[in-house]
């Protein structure tokens, strides 16, 4: 029994492994969603505590066999509800996802993985995050984001930007990998919409990366190599 049970852990967790490995590969640095895993793992399990279980698993195999760790990241995510006609409750949900980080070093990562395209997108990041981090990290209008943006000299308009190509298609990405979220909010005027931080942001090693590009931003030393620099 314990035999059959074990290749059972197995064979899932190779699921899941693989699972994360295709969506790695289709979708880049597309962060993947905590239930997509659990529903992988109980429509094979009946267990509702399993897919914790598993999950670690894969993230033991995917360091040990394929040198990538299997990051987990999570935010608190508000969602707002209708209680009558004209009523709303607002609740709280704990939203997880992963992505997969390389275990090579900074030094070679920057040596002989990152491409200048690469390089060019991780700074975009931090330069939109950092904006909508200052202005408070949550509903910020998206006049607001591109006011700034236009400030650094980056134009919502500009599809070959020297450094960052399509401005655009750039945000979408941001979207789209999960680094912000961009909600639609209907008014007497119109609709508008705002951004808010989403779960790469909250990611650890980029928080830091963020905190430090923060404080040249503040200070006005943003230039030279620094990511937004031509």
């Amino acid at each position: 029994m314990h035999r059959k049970r074990a290749h059972g852990d197995d064979k899932l967790t190779a699921e899941v492994v693989r699972y994360m490995l295709f969506k790695a590969h289709k979708q880049p640095d597309v962060p993947v969603k905590r239930e997509e895993l659990t529903r992988l793992v109980t429509d094979n399990h009946p267990n509702r505590s399993y897919p914790g279980v598993v999950i670690s698993n894969a993230q033991e195999k995917l360091k040990s066999i394929f040198g990538l760790e299997m990051v987990e990241i999570h935010r608190k995510s508000k969602t707002s509800r209708s209680k009558g006609a004209s009523s709303h409750a607002t609740t709280t949900a704990d939203v997880k996802v992963y992505v997969l980080r390389s275990l090579v070093s900074e030094t070679l990562r920057k040596k002989f993985i990152e491409t200048a395209e690469s390089t060019a997108f991780s700074g975009f990041a931090l330069v939109v995050v950092g904006i909508i981090q200052l202005a408070g990290g949550d509903r910020v209008p998206e006049e607001v984001v591109w006011q700034q943006l236009r400030r650094l000299g980056i134009q919502e308009s500009d599809e070959n930007h020297q450094v960052f190509g399509n401005i655009k298609q750039a945000m979408e990405t941001l979207a789209k990998q999960r680094y912000i979220q961009k909600d639609k909010v209907a008014s007497n005027e119109g609709n508008s919409f705002v951004f808010e931080l989403a779960e790469r942001a909250e990611d650890e090693a980029f928080k830091k990366k963020l905190q430090d590009f923060i404080k040249k931003l503040v200070s006005g030393d943003v230039a030279g190599d620094d990511p937004i620099s031509p």
